[in-house]
């Protein structure tokens, strides 16, 4: 089993999502885990009302501090993109793994 599908299972990344890289820093005792979407996926539903709608672009990266792994501080890194919501203007995409 690949690493990456070793984490995807552990952090029950599923689509669109999935793991692109793992990166191990020993001297930061952390695994970087990167995340990415399919470009197929065109539609997300807007945070506020769920509507289906086109995305707007992207945010910076960002990092999640996720549960230990192997006793590693494990972190989730991704670049959300963000949806034009006719009704309620640019929001960044909901994800499961953040509460924001």
């Amino acid at each position: 089993m690949k690493d990456t599908e070793l984490y995807s299972q552990i952090l029950g990344i599923s689509s669109p999502w999935y793991v692109t890289n793992i990166e191990l820093k020993l001297q930061e005792d952390a695994v970087y885990v990167h995340l990415s979407y399919q470009e197929k996926h065109k539609k997300w539903p807007c945070p506020e009302c769920a509507i289906a709608c086109s995305v707007y672009d992207h945010n910076e990266r960002r990092v999640w501090r996720h549960l230990d792994s192997c006793q590693l501080k494990t972190y989730i890194t991704a670049s959300l993109p963000r949806v034009s919501c006719s009704k309620h203007g640019v929001h960044t995409v909901s994800v499961p793994w953040s509460d924001r």
